[in-house]
């Protein structure tokens, strides 16, 4: 549920990026099998003052999440094949946020070392159908990164490794919604600022 992700109480060597980063996870809304992209949104939205930092320890019930849910619903497959990088821009708009585009992973780095959280989409496992495990996507907020691995919320606080990622981060499932090997970071708007 929704907390601060970190790298650990003491970083690790070589870490650069955010120390921390209040971060929203499926659970935090009713449709936890779909909102992951809602909670990426609700992530930056938070990160930027946006949002106000909303805690609860009641499952699939943090105001923010089922706010988003309610006015900006996973859209893929009506819903069922999760959240496009479309709806996750127009919900950074509707609160006055420009998405802008990061493309590879050494702007990916720059990015984060600059302490600019960004939004990816990545392939991981989903469910096992007749003994086969199939790809499913997955939106997360990367905040920091060292040579070894890249530490994301949504996600094993531990980290994942770059290896991993690389792997997630160029196949096809996040290529079908515009997000292979691309991230999306969330600033104000000209008009807003």
């Amino acid at each position: 549920m929704a907390g601060y992700y970190s790298p650990g109480a003491s970083p690790p060597p070589g870490y650069q990026g955010l120390p921390h980063l209040y971060g929203y996870d499926n659970r935090d809304g009713r449709k936890c099998g779909t909102n992951c992209g809602l909670a990426a949104s609700a992530t930056l939205l938070t990160y930027l003052g946006k949002m106000p930092l909303e805690t609860t320890n009641q499952p699939f019930a943090n105001p923010n999440m089922t706010a988003l849910e309610s006015s900006f619903p996973p859209n893929i497959l009506g819903g069922l094949a999760g959240t496009s990088r479309g709806r996750v821009e127009r919900i950074l708009d509707a609160f006055g946020i420009e998405a802008g585009e990061v493309l590879g992973e050494e702007e990916l780095r720059r990015s984060l070392q600059a302490g600019q959280p960004v939004a990816v989409m990545l392939k991981v496992p989903g469910n096992t159908v007749w003994g086969m495990t199939m790809p499913a996507g997955h939106w997360m907020v990367a905040y920091g990164c060292d040579e070894k691995k890249i530490y994301l919320t949504n996600w094993d606080i531990g980290g994942m490794s770059w290896e991993e990622f690389r792997q997630g981060w160029a196949h096809l499932i996040p290529w079908m919604i515009n997000m292979d090997r691309r991230g999306l970071v969330a600033r104000p708007s000209r008009s807003m600022e």
